[in-house]
């Protein structure tokens, strides 16, 4: 299993926009309320976050996931038919490598839902450490990056 990572354009709104709009991957991205998907999608769709990226098999080509950068982290997501192969890993950690590429003195920090155990142990694998809750949010979990955790830069 293989993933890259490309800038999402106008042609990947509909593989994106299936994967987002599922309720078990919103669950994850959108705490409480869902907004319309393509907010999340669509980087001048006003949210202030930094560019969306696509995440393909190296095999096939086919949309698996995919990544945005946040303010002062980012998120990621997986196609819930891909869930359990690895491919949740390797793109937090290709989001991480992005991230640190365009913030390299500033840690990561992401938000994980407590139900979600998968990608609990996804962030803590790649060296995140527990930092309380997010805000007063008792289901929200803050992870932050270390300057030595996880990966190199390449």
């Amino acid at each position: 299993m293989s993933v890259r990572l490309r800038v999402c354009g106008p042609r990947d709104y509909p593989a994106l926009l299936g994967i987002v709009d599922d309720p078990d991957v919103a669950f994850d991205l959108f705490p409480g309320m869902p907004p319309p998907a393509m907010f999340y999608v669509r980087p001048d769709a006003g949210s202030g976050a930094g560019p969306v990226f696509v995440a393909e098999s190296t095999g096939d080509g086919r949309v698996v996931g995919g990544g945005r950068i946040e303010q002062g982290g980012f998120s990621y997501f997986v196609r819930r038919t891909e869930w359990r192969q690895g491919y949740g890993t390797r793109i937090a950690e290709l989001m991480l490598i992005e991230h640190r590429r365009r913030h390299p003195s500033r840690p990561a920090v992401l938000a994980v839902k407590r139900e979600n155990p998968a990608s609990i142990r996804i962030v803590e694998r790649l060296g995140f450490r527990f930092a309380g809750l997010v805000g007063r949010d008792p289901v929200m979990l803050k992870f932050v990056s270390g300057p030595d955790v996880g990966i190199a830069v390449a």
